[in-house]
């Protein structure tokens, strides 16, 4: 598993500089700023793609109490169980520094 505290340190890095892109950086920074941005952007994406099926899989568990939607959750669970270890992988592989 990613540490999650990486994951937020690398999420809040991007935020900031994309803030700061929008806020008119000085000309001397722009070049750095977006370099860093573009070699962040396929990290984040892929942050957000293994945190939604976190929370996806959080979501199925908690509707197998619900009478009503535990054939629903019962079919999806192991299709997200199975997305989880794949994300993960991509995940680590984004990561690594290039």
């Amino acid at each position: 598993m990613v540490p999650f505290d990486k994951l937020d340190q690398i999420t809040r890095r991007f935020e900031f500089l994309e803030a700061r892109l929008s806020a008119g950086a000085p000309p001397a920074e722009i070049a750095a700023l977006s370099r860093e941005y573009s070699d962040l952007k396929p990290v984040v994406t892929q942050i957000a793609a293994y945190r939604q099926s976190l929370d996806d899989l959080a979501e199925a568990e908690l509707m197998l109490t619900d009478p009503e939607m535990k054939a629903l959750a019962e079919e999806e669970l192991p299709r997200l169980k199975a997305a989880i270890p794949e994300q993960e992988q991509a995940l680590r592989l984004a990561l690594l520094p290039k």
